[in-house]
């Protein structure tokens, strides 16, 4: 993954030259390229949605809808807190702003243009290349760490493997995940990764402390993504309450399964996939695919509205 984000930002000069004309007609052909890959995205979900009985709530899909936003601007502003123990301190709406507005960058093939829009966008901010695309390797790297200790927790706890010794072993995951993020570990990574791009290293790293602090937030996260999945399921289909925990670890390990098949825009099919299995272990197959799908849907359209909105909201501040 580093060696893919540094390949990726050997080509950031490129984003930003020094002729205003072209500079502007790079980013609207970049904004262009960028909203055609989302369309296909959202296009792919609505032709990929199975055709089975659906029962409408719509309280529930707001309940929905109103978690997976908080979902994502939380991860937007546990960004920014990286970015500020990294040693930089960005207005918190601009670098919201950023985060939404760069995100959809990743439904672009091979996801490559996700961390070269964002660290274009931070460097008029003051923020160095080296440290935004730290700061995005950070951000990677415990989401799926989070992401990991709730599916993991999810998975000792289910209760189809009660009695079962081997589901145990999925709790080295989390440590693995732990581990591969102390400060040594990654420094080590992170120098290298820069050295390819004949860049100076790391001027700092974030120290075990707070490392395992963002680890907990960003696990809660996880666990509140859980949580719309399940709102959004009641909005759609009868859930017990019993399998709460089961609809929990879902969206864990469906953004596991994405960054897995990290070389699919988005990891359109493979988080589907993932969602959809873990949810077949308590609702019928073909509504587990469904809710895969219409989550994949739901959460297009609250990244495309945040990032809509929230530029307009910081340049208002400003």
């Amino acid at each position: 993954m580093l060696e893919r984000l540094g390949d990726s930002a050997a080509q950031l000069g490129s984003l930003r030259p020094e002729n205003a004309l072209l500079r502007r007609a790079l980013w609207v052909t970049l904004a262009a390229l960028i909203l055609a890959c989302v369309g296909l995205a959202v296009a792919a979900a609505v032709f990929s949605l199975p055709d089975f009985d659906w029962r409408l709530d719509p309280l529930w899909l707001v309940v929905a809808a109103l978690g997976f936003a908080a979902l994502h601007l939380s991860h937007a502003a546990l960004w920014h807190r990286v970015l500020h123990a990294l040693g930089q301190n960005v207005e918190r709406r601009r670098c919201r702003a950023i985060w939404c507005t760069s995100g959809l960058a990743r439904y672009t093939p091979g996801s490559v243009l996700m961390p070269m829009v964002r660290v274009a966008m931070t460097e008029p901010e003051g923020v160095p290349k080296r440290i935004c695309l730290a700061s995005v390797i950070y951000e990677l790297a415990l989401l799926l760490t989070g992401a990991v200790v709730v599916g993991a927790y999810a998975a000792v706890r289910a209760p189809e493997l009660d009695g079962e010794p081997l589901r145990y072993a999925v709790l080295v995951l989390p440590v693995a995940a732990i581990v591969a993020l102390h400060p040594r570990v990654f420094r080590r990574l992170a120098d290298a990764g820069l050295a390819r791009l004949g860049r100076e290293p790391l001027p700092a790293v974030l120290p075990m402390g707070k490392l395992l602090g963002f680890v907990a937030l960003y696990s809660v996260t996880w666990v509140l993504a859980g949580f719309g999945l399940y709102a959004l399921i009641k909005g759609v289909h009868p859930v017990e309450p019993d399998d709460l925990l089961i609809v929990i670890g879902a969206p864990s390990v469906g953004y596991i399964a994405a960054m897995l098949a990290f070389m699919l825009p988005g990891g359109i099919g493979a988080r589907e996939t993932g969602v959809a299995l873990v949810l077949s272990a308590t609702l019928p197959v073909a509504v587990s695919v469904a809710v895969a799908v219409a989550l994949r849907l739901l959460q297009m359209v609250v990244e495309l509205a945040c990032a809509a909105v929230t530029p307009l909201l910081a340049r208002r501040a400003r």
